[in-house]
């Protein structure tokens, strides 16, 4: 369920003729993910980030993944990777004649699933890493965060999405504890859940995805908010385990 969940990011899009040019996946996996984008997308310029080396040669072997020209894989911590890259775009906006575009280098979707139920790496989660991600989210792009909300640890890190990036949406799996948290930049609208429907029924004819993408928009949870004791993540105040442990 989750794998399709992550694709309501494509929902912010301006309209369904609208094509991701860059995409950034934090957490290789099976490279189900990716796997999918590229074929939905082939135009689209994708990079995975995976700290396991031995994580993209299980990938090849046993799940079918690929890479290209385009489809590129760095062996890297996830945080490194973009805080070096957010480094670039900001060293090429100072600059009155910049070397490249620094839009070039900026992501419409940065999709984070560097998680699972047995590990979390806090240093993907704190407001810290968050600013760094705004640093490489183009204006009219989107952040999808692979959580859990079945502990107190999704409180704390839907609040601290909140507290970067200002507004946020979510939606639910229902025959699992995932949920997505997106984060929209500065330029992108939140949806209703009617009009998460409206685009997800325009982008299912355009893309003729082999599931529902209005199924995934009915996941979209308008009515709800994060406990109000919850705390912002911070990289000296993250408490990921204490908190995945209490049952919200």
């Amino acid at each position: 369920e989750y794998s399709t969940l992550m694709f309501c990011g494509l929902l912010y899009a301006p309209s369904a003729d609208a094509v991701p040019e860059n995409i950034l996946v934090v957490g290789l996996g099976g490279g189900v993910l990716p796997r999918e984008m590229r074929h939905y997308f082939p135009d689209s310029a994708i990079d995975v980030v995976e700290i396991d080396p031995e994580i993209p040669k299980v990938a090849e072997r046993f799940f079918g993944f690929r890479t290209d020209e385009k489809l590129r894989v760095h062996v890297q911590d996830g945080r490194v990777f973009i805080r070096n890259r957010a480094r670039r775009v900001a060293q090429l906006e100072q600059q009155e004649q910049p070397e490249e575009d620094p839009a070039d280098l900026r992501y419409d979707i940065v999709i984070l699933d560097a998680f699972n139920s047995d590990y979390i790496p806090f240093h993907l989660m704190t407001r810290e890493f968050l600013h760094e991600v705004r640093g490489v989210l183009a204006q009219d792009g989107v952040v999808v965060a692979n959580v859990f909300y079945s502990n107190r640890l999704f409180d704390a890190e839907w609040k601290t999405y909140i507290d970067v990036f200002g507004r946020t949406q979510v939606y639910f799996g229902s025959r699992s504890t995932n949920a997505m948290i997106v984060a929209p930049g500065r330029k992108v609208r939140l949806l209703s859940r009617d009009a998460a429907r409206e685009r997800a029924k325009a982008l299912q004819e355009k893309h003729t995805f082999s599931f529902d993408l209005r199924v995934v928009a009915d996941r979209l949870r308008t009515d709800v908010a994060p406990e109000r004791d919850a705390i912002v993540l911070t990289d000296d105040r993250a408490p990921v385990n204490k908190l995945r442990s209490e049952e919200r």
